[in-house]
């Protein structure tokens, strides 16, 4: 299955780099963790499909820093999610990745 984020909207880079690199941590994770897709990680981590989607083609909402602790909880790098430096992953979790 492709688990790629063709179809799906990623925020512009430079003028939202936070919401984009959250976004691209998620399927990031999705296609590291053998899931179906968007909808799967959603239901799994009980986040609302239709809020993300809308926050991916209407970045200027606003943003949820829990999120951000979500991904850090799943192995990423809050440096790296903040401020785009550094490794994807957290030390530990590129080791053993």
């Amino acid at each position: 299955m492709d688990k790629t984020h063709i179809n799906f909207p990623l925020p512009d880079a430079e003028r939202f780099p936070i919401q984009n690199r959250f976004f691209v941590a998620v399927w990031h994770y999705i296609a590291n963790h053998n899931m179906r897709g968007f909808a799967t990680f959603c239901r799994l981590y009980g986040l609302q499909q239709g809020n993300l989607y809308r926050l991916a083609q209407n970045p200027t909402r606003q943003f949820n820093p829990n999120l951000l602790t979500l991904m850090v909880k799943l192995g990423y790098s809050a440096n790296w999610l903040l401020t785009g430096h550094g490794s994807m992953l957290r030390k530990y979790e590129a080791k053993n990745a």
